[in-house]
């Protein structure tokens, strides 16, 4: 991994419940899984209901989403969804 960072945003009608920087985001989109680094390409994907997977330092934590749309641009992964659980 390259040490770098990127944003991560995960908002939901509520707020925001994810507003910080990470290594890796690996989602489930309707088209299959799509991991996230520093300096992916601009893209958008609609979400399917399942985990949203956050690697950080090396640790990994989950969010469970259902459904909702991402988008990656200049480093910063918005993710819009109508409800987001963190795992505890």
């Amino acid at each position: 991994m390259t040490g770098k960072k990127f944003q991560l945003r995960i908002i939901t009608p509520v707020g925001k419940k994810v507003d910080e920087q990470v290594d890796m985001v690996i989602m489930r989109c309707i088209d299959g899984d799509w991991g996230v680094l520093a300096g992916h390409d601009k893209r958008s994907g609609v979400l399917s209901c399942g985990d949203i997977r956050i690697i950080q330092e090396g640790n990994e934590r989950r969010i469970s989403a259902r459904g909702g749309i991402a988008e990656n641009q200049d480093d910063v992964l918005t993710i819009l969804t109508q409800e987001a659980l963190l795992y505890e």
